[in-house]
């Protein structure tokens, strides 16, 4: 049974994760989906993704090298751009419990999966960060 998730046509979103078969796994699940992806691999390379057309969605790994995501967040939370500001941010992690997910919605991302992630709770939990996104004003 395949399902479609059609509401993310014609949405955009970032993938950034170290690990480049979850990017390309992310990325490969979203586009069957009709949402329109890039990837970064790494903070710093979001950061230059981002000076770019904003996404309608970040989807970011919490532990990554150099900087991590919760560095990722706060950049965006903390930037002059306000579109960029309420940016809803996915955050995706190895570590799982109400403790791990109380700690990163409290960081102010909008939502959480732990790893290894269901592509339909994704494509479901995207789709409500889009369409939460395209009715703001950010």
């Amino acid at each position: 049974m395949t399902e479609r998730w059609s509401d993310l046509d014609g949405h955009r979103v970032l993938v950034v994760d170290d690990n480049e078969d979850t990017r390309n796994v992310l990325a490969t699940m979203l586009e069957a989906h009709g949402a329109t992806v890039s990837t970064a691999a790494s903070v710093a390379d979001a950061r230059l993704a981002l000076a770019g057309p904003l996404p309608d969605v970040l989807i970011t790994d919490l532990a990554m090298p150099i900087e991590d995501g919760f560095g990722l967040l706060e950049y965006c939370r903390q930037h002059s751009d306000g579109n960029l500001q309420g940016l809803p941010i996915l955050a995706l992690t190895a570590y799982g419990g109400q403790q791990a997910q109380d700690r990163v919605l409290a960081a102010g991302f909008d939502a959480y999966l732990a790893k290894p992630v269901e592509p339909l709770e994704v494509g479901r939990v995207v789709r409500e960060l889009a369409l939460k996104n395209s009715s703001s004003t950010r």
